[in-house]
């Protein structure tokens, strides 16, 4: 079975030598569980690949995970 999702996070990013700002980033998609992946093994794997958007240090703010399907 095939899911949605959409996960939204925060990160720093940096401006100047000591301020520092916040910068937001989302990804959205589908992905197959491999057979007996966990939903936080999924989350983890999501997070992971999104996170590179974000900025150091970045922290989930949303997350959803439902089947693909109507």
């Amino acid at each position: 079975m095939r899911y949605h999702y959409v996960i939204t996070l925060q990160g720093e990013a940096r401006n100047g030598v000591q301020s520092v700002a916040y910068e937001v980033a989302y990804e959205t998609g589908t992905i197959t569980p491999a057979p007996g992946q966990t939903r936080a093994a999924l989350f983890r794997q999501i997070f992971t690949n999104a996170a590179g958007r974000a900025g150091p240090n970045p922290v989930p703010l949303f997350f959803s995970l439902e089947p693909d399907e109507l």
